[in-house]
């Protein structure tokens, strides 16, 4: 059983460089790339489960399958399962590395450990690699931008919307296009100077912290501290201003002030402005 997990194990990994490799020379695939690896973290934990599972009790397996039917019901029948999806994934891989670590440290006492331990973390990717696959497939998002005219405050309000729902369904992974579409609508009523409400700030904010360089960042900063000292926009734990200044300054190679980033945050330049 550990020869050939540790065999799929290696034939992922080399999966997923591959595919990394692949879209350094092919850049227009470079959208697709993270759904790829959802889709190969899937499938490895599938048949990682499978080999793990395979003389397991009756009962275990009936509390993976439970575990696994529950992921599924839940991203059909629910429109925030999708992100949790997400970071429920993102879990099980430090647990299965922690998981990991521990077997080693029991191998090194000469005694031989369990690699079934592994099903808990693998059970984990699996409810989180499929459950947001499943939730942005049955997602019926919205169109970006809004098809009919609207004032600057409805507008804003609805790209707030189709935002924060991509993210709730994990359809941002699916399409992360739809992102570039709102920033460069946003931009251009920055660059205008017709964001000028408090609430209008916010939901602009929200759109340029969803960019991925530190000049848009910077201006998520300022839009949500000018929104937040108005006092007439709705409190948060943590602000807005707090998680856009830490994106903010990991971006441009500095350090995190108040902690609110657990993911990795690009430090490329921004594009030149059209």
């Amino acid at each position: 059983m550990g020869k050939t997990l540790w065999l799929l194990t290696g034939g992922a990994v080399a999966l997923a460089l591959a595919i990394d490799l692949f879209t350094v020379v092919v850049p227009s695939l470079r959208d697709h790339t993270f759904l790829a690896f959802i889709l190969v973290a899937a499938i490895w934990a599938a048949l990682g489960l499978r080999i793990l599972l395979a003389e397991a009790r009756r009962n275990q397996k009936l509390v993976v399958s439970f575990a696994l039917a529950l992921a599924a019901a839940l991203s059909f029948s629910t429109h925030w399962f999708g992100i949790a999806a997400f970071f429920l994934a993102y879990l099980g891989v430090g647990l299965l590395l922690g998981t990991a670590l521990v077997l080693a440290a029991v191998r090194l006492l000469k005694r031989k450990p369990s690699l079934r331990a592994f099903a808990v973390p693998f059970t984990m990717i699996l409810m989180g690699a499929g459950g947001l696959l499943l939730s942005a497939w049955s997602s019926r998002p919205a169109p970006a931008l809004p098809s009919l005219p609207m004032n600057v405050s409805d507008e804003l309000s609805y790209i707030y919307g189709t935002d924060q729902s991509d993210r709730l369904t994990a359809y941002m992974f699916i399409d992360p296009a739809r992102d570039r579409i709102r920033l460069q609508r946003v931009k251009a009523l920055y660059r205008a100077g017709q964001i000028t409400r408090p609430m209008d700030q916010l939901h602009a904010a929200f759109v340029f912290q969803h960019a991925s360089c530190a000049d848009d960042y910077q201006v998520a900063y300022e839009l949500a501290t000018a929104a937040e000292a108005s006092h007439q926009v709705p409190r948060a734990y943590p602000p807005l201003s707090h998680m856009a200044y830490d994106r903010w300054q990991l971006s441009v190679g500095g350090h995190q002030k108040y902690g609110t980033q657990l993911l990795p945050v690009s430090t490329r330049p921004c594009p030149p402005a059209r």
